[in-house]
């Protein structure tokens, strides 16, 4: 758009307003300025500021100087601006700085060009008057006003990438990564991640698809959301998603893969059907992972039935009320463990060892080891005579003590006796009776003592009289239900005359 003003600037007429205030006053002294803002004749709204400032006299013939100032009120800058000067009847142009594009008679002009936003530019004239009395003077100010503006053309787009971790196990949970970017240069409004999870693949409450609402997403910006899934089947699984937005934009991540894997444990116990109360017991237990599948966090335990005590074991266990646990960390795939565990029982009775394996995100395993704990009589026999030697005709007394070193009761104890020639039976008594009547003969028996618990002891005495000198043997005997063969032992005695 191009603006024609003309502005009539008489060295004599009143200031004109700028904003409604008197011009300024500048310049060399003497000088009269003057100043219109163009086109509405304010500051505020105006595009151009033109002021000039002259003498107030001047001698007829004799040069003076007078001045025109532009200045740039616009927020914008003004091309082609011209400046036409009417220097007034008789006046001479002499020079002018700058120079004139064009000058004849009393006419010039200025091509200024490009006046910049804020820009002031001066024009200083040199003429001679050729007439006196009132000069008027008059200028005209061209410019073209550029009035436009900047559409910014942008573009959105988008990417996604998902990212799983390598392996899992059944039921595991594990964090499906999805971050989504927008690579443009606009913002991309109502962004959605979607999925549809492939068999044996669901979200943790089930779910077999994905949906995520990011909204908005500034241009250059990215964002990251993880899902929680868990493999429902063995396998490679493999995931997909798309990233679209409200304005069309579309854009599918790559296929990520998660292999899905089973830990599976077996177990075996094993141990003596049959033992003594007084021995440790072994308990061997083979735990094995026959999965495909790490299982990590693996124990093994095993609980003490009552009566059962803990003895030891092959590797460091943690003991506590009633159970023993080993600790062992992660069993790869095919990977077998041998432990060893040694107990002991309180009393007879067929007990059971119960253990268990167990690991994170594994399918458990459990045994029993059943062993019948039992004691065993053990019988002892001691014969002590009370006197040695003792003379013909007096009685020496044999003290039979049978004890049961055991750990079981011995049943059906029977002790038996036994005399030499020159040996005359003359009483027998103690725990039980002598079995018979009559008149004693040189072997006798006891009545069978019905048991003999673990521990305890019973005692017999037998008094013989030395009938005849010489060097005698005082025999006895012990057996029991549990016994194959009877204990014995002898005792020599001196008879003398």
């Amino acid at each position: 758009m191009r603006i024609h003003l003309t502005l009539l600037l008489a060295l004599l007429a009143a200031c004109a307003t700028t904003g409604g205030k008197p011009a300024p006053q500048k310049g060399e002294p003497g000088m009269t300025w003057i100043a219109q803002a163009l086109p509405t004749g304010k500051t505020s709204t105006s595009a151009i500021l033109v002021e000039r400032g002259t003498p107030e006299k001047v001698p007829l013939g004799k040069p003076y100087q007078y001045e025109i100032r532009l200045t740039n009120l616009a927020d914008h800058d003004l091309s082609d601006v011209v400046v036409d000067e009417d220097l007034g009847e008789g006046v001479t142009l002499n020079h002018a700085e700058p120079a004139p594009a064009a000058s004849q008679g009393k006419s010039a002009r200025w091509d200024v060009g490009t006046l910049a936003k804020g820009q002031t530019v001066s024009i200083r004239v040199n003429a001679t008057p050729g007439t006196t009395g009132a000069l008027a003077n008059r200028c005209e100010v061209r410019y073209r006003a550029l009035v436009g503006g900047t559409v910014m053309v942008v573009e959105p787009k988008l990417s996604i990438e998902s990212a799983v971790p390598g392996q899992s196990l059944v039921d595991e949970p594990v964090g499906v990564r999805f971050t989504v970017t927008n690579p443009g240069t606009g913002d991309a409004s109502g962004v959605v991640i979607s999925g549809s999870l492939p068999q044996g693949l669901t979200t943790l409450d089930g779910q077999t698809a994905v949906k995520i609402d990011v909204g908005s997403l500034p241009a250059g910006a990215s964002r990251e959301f993880t899902v929680q899934v868990k493999g429902t089947e063995t396998g490679a699984h493999a995931l997909k998603a798309v990233a679209t937005s409200g304005d069309g934009l579309t854009a599918e991540a790559g296929e990520a893969k998660l292999e899905v894997r089973r830990a599976k444990l077996e177990l075996q116990a094993q141990a003596a059907a049959d033992w003594l109360l007084d021995r440790p017991l072994a308990c061997t237990l083979k735990v094995k992972n026959a999965g495909d599948g790490d299982a990590r966090n693996a124990k093994v335990e095993v609980t003490l039935a009552e009566g059962i005590t803990y003895i030891g074991a092959s590797e460091t266990v943690v003991a506590a009320a009633g159970t023993i646990r080993w600790d062992l960390g992660t069993l790869a795939a095919g990977q077998e463990r041998t432990l060893e565990l040694k107990v002991g029982a309180s009393k007879a009775a067929e007990v059971e060892l119960a253990a268990k394996a167990s690991a994170d995100f594994a399918e458990a395993a459990a045994t029993a080891a059943k062993t019948r704990f039992q004691g065993v009589a053990a019988l002892s026999l001691e014969v002590v005579d009370n006197e040695d030697p003792i003379a013909v005709g007096t009685e020496v007394t044999y003290t039979i003590v049978v004890r049961n070193q055991g750990s079981a009761a011995a049943r059906n104890v029977r002790v038996e006796c036994a005399t030499e020639e020159g040996m005359a039976l003359a009483s027998a008594d103690g725990a039980t009776k002598r079995e018979g009547s009559g008149e004693p003969a040189k072997s006798f028996a006891f009545v069978s003592l019905d048991t003999l618990a673990p521990g305890q002891s019973a005692t017999w005495w037998v008094k013989v009289k030395a009938e005849k000198a010489g060097d005698v043997r005082f025999r006895a005997s012990v057996t029991s239900g549990e016994m194959e063969r009877p204990v014995g032992e002898t005792e020599a005695t001196k008879f003398y005359q």
